[in-house]
């Protein structure tokens, strides 16, 4: 069931060894507002131990995925699930934590997702710095998927964005 009476806001909190300058965790949270209709924004609530019961500013939150970077929901009409897309997010030798191994997990709820799936394309792992998942078609929102084609936009800093039509399988 597609959510109408919230919005959600993905977002990241990087741990970093300042006296190594490095990271060490990049983890995915979600905090939501409820929906108005009279055009002010209300307060986010974030996500803490099983219930959304923090304030926005300053409160505590658990994470919902280890290891994500830049996580995008887009919801599978057809399936009745959500699909989180998000690059690896791991301490690499070089220092640096973002891989360019683009990972997808499933939902019914929006807050317990399944297991990654890291994605091949012509046998190698695919992905890229920023990515996500998005509905190929020009009408309806972005992050509805009605059927069975989407496509994956994917760029670095700088860089232009590449487009990739992807079909979904069960």
């Amino acid at each position: 069931m597609y959510n109408n009476k919230y919005i959600y806001l993905y977002y990241n909190i990087i741990k970093a060894n300042t006296d190594e300058r490095r990271w060490e965790d990049c983890d995915v949270y979600v905090a939501r507002t409820r929906k108005r209709c009279d055009g002010v924004m209300g307060d986010f609530v974030k996500y803490y131990n099983g219930a959304f019961c923090e304030a926005g500013n300053l409160g505590k939150e658990s994470p919902i995925v280890l290891g994500g970077w830049h996580a995008r929901v887009v919801y599978l009409k057809k399936y009745g699930k959500y699909l989180m897309s998000s690059s690896l997010a791991r301490p690499k030798r070089d220092g640096g934590m973002v891989n360019h191994i683009m990972e997808v997990r499933e939902s019914e709820d929006m807050l317990h997702w399944s297991a990654p799936v890291q994605l091949t394309r012509e046998g190698e792992l695919f992905g890229g710095h920023y990515m996500g998942l998005y509905n190929n078609g020009t009408q309806n929102q972005t992050n509805v998927i009605e059927g069975d084609t989407a496509v994956i936009l994917t760029n670095g800093n700088g860089t232009d964005v590449t487009r990739y039509e992807v079909e979904l399988r069960s």
